[in-house]
């Protein structure tokens, strides 16, 4: 901590000699004995210093230039205990009088601690490098610590005491606080979005306040969200006969918006680009099915399946052409209400799907069925 003194530092003797002040594991050096003149000011360089007087009364003043004859000083009574002046500005000595010439006695004070045990120490311009300040005992009425830069601090340990109101702290400017904070929860105003870094950010659950005025979509949301897909479908350039699966076991992931999920399947379009016209039964179930769904095999339902079923399924589709004018068919579901959940084991964003030929049929080519489902998500 740094205060400053005063080029004549009259002001902190004052103080000083108001207080009551000690040493302590203070580090003395060898001591000087000087005579001393009536009408001379002899300086003993800057404090702090110990001084004592023999043989006659020393006069002591504390200047950064030399002192008037007529200064206001202080009195050291000859053969009295030494005294402690606390300063870093230059301590001046002199006789009190030429009838009886004062010896003074003087060494410099280091690296000890000063006790102020009562009064107070003022040092009001200049400069001064304190080291660490100690407050024993309680904290007071009207004890107060100023810190002038950025750099200064004052460190309170222990047991604060208990007070009888809730104190008062004043805080001017502080410094800017640089680097990364993070906590468990991340409280953020709306007012002020904070920005995300480019990428993919995770933010989780979102609540809105009591005040909101506006709806938005939260945890728990139904509805509200599309799907439309068109998972790969291959099939193969040769003959099927009825009860064959048609490409297998049709995976249509993303039907749900979140692992595990729930949603609505709402159409279900069936596209031959070589023009096919047989009936389709479509099974559709929301968990990975126990039936087997072989491409050009039989098809074989499993009682496992049923709970896991979509509600209206199975259903069946017969593809055909518009006209001449077009040479593939086609086949649509439309208007189905088939909520469904995802139960898989590992929550996943799945509905499965087996399409089944009701008749004979030869697929143009192995890309030759499109299907297309759409629905609505939670």
């Amino acid at each position: 901590m740094r205060k400053v003194l005063n080029s004549f530092a009259l002001s902190l003797l004052l103080a000083v000699s108001s207080a009551a002040i000690s040493t302590a594991n203070a580090t003395v050096t060898t001591q000087t004995t000087a005579a001393l003149a009536a009408d001379t000011w002899v300086s003993l360089g800057a404090g702090p210093w110990i001084l004592s007087s023999s043989n006659g009364t020393a006069q002591f003043a504390i200047s950064d230039s030399t002192p008037s004859l007529s200064a206001t000083t202080f009195f050291i009574v000859p053969n009295s205990p030494s005294i402690s002046i606390q300063t870093i500005s230059n301590v001046w000595v002199k006789s009190s009088t030429s009838a009886k010439p004062a010896y003074v006695t003087y060494a410099p004070i280091s690296n000890g601690t000063v006790t102020i045990s009562s009064g107070s120490v003022t040092i009001s311009s200049g400069s001064a490098t304190i080291g660490a300040v100690t407050q024993s005992g309680m904290w007071t009425t009207g004890r107060t610590w100023f810190l002038s830069s950025a750099g200064d601090s004052v460190s309170i340990g222990g047991t604060l005491p208990a007070f009888s109101s809730t104190p008062t702290v004043n805080i001017g400017t502080m410094p800017a606080v640089t680097g990364t904070f993070w906590q468990t929860t991340q409280p953020v105003s709306l007012v002020s979005l904070p920005s995300l870094a480019s990428g993919s950010n995770t933010i989780g659950k979102v609540d809105q306040g009591a005040a909101g005025s506006s709806a938005w979509l939260v945890s728990g949301n139904v509805g509200g969200f599309e799907f439309q897909l068109s998972p790969t479908i291959t099939v193969q350039n040769a003959a099927y006969s009825s009860g064959y699966s048609l490409g297998g076991t049709i995976t249509v992931t993303g039907a749900a918006r979140t692992n595990g999920g729930s949603g609505m399947l709402n159409g279900i379009r069936i596209r031959s680009k070589g023009g096919s016209t047989n009936t389709i039964w479509v099974y559709a179930v929301s968990k990975s099915p126990a039936w087997t769904c072989t491409d050009k095999a039989a098809f074989v339902a499993a009682d496992g399946d049923a709970a896991n079923a979509l509600v209206g399924f199975p259903q069946s589709v017969m593809l055909a052409s518009p006209g001449s004018w077009d040479t593939a068919s086609y086949g649509q579901l439309t208007n189905l209400v088939a909520n469904f959940t995802n139960k898989d084991t590992s929550p996943g964003t799945a509905i499965y799907i087996c399409l089944v030929t009701a008749g004979s049929v030869t697929p143009a080519t192995t890309g030759d069925l499109v299907g297309v489902f759409s629905g609505l998500q939670d």
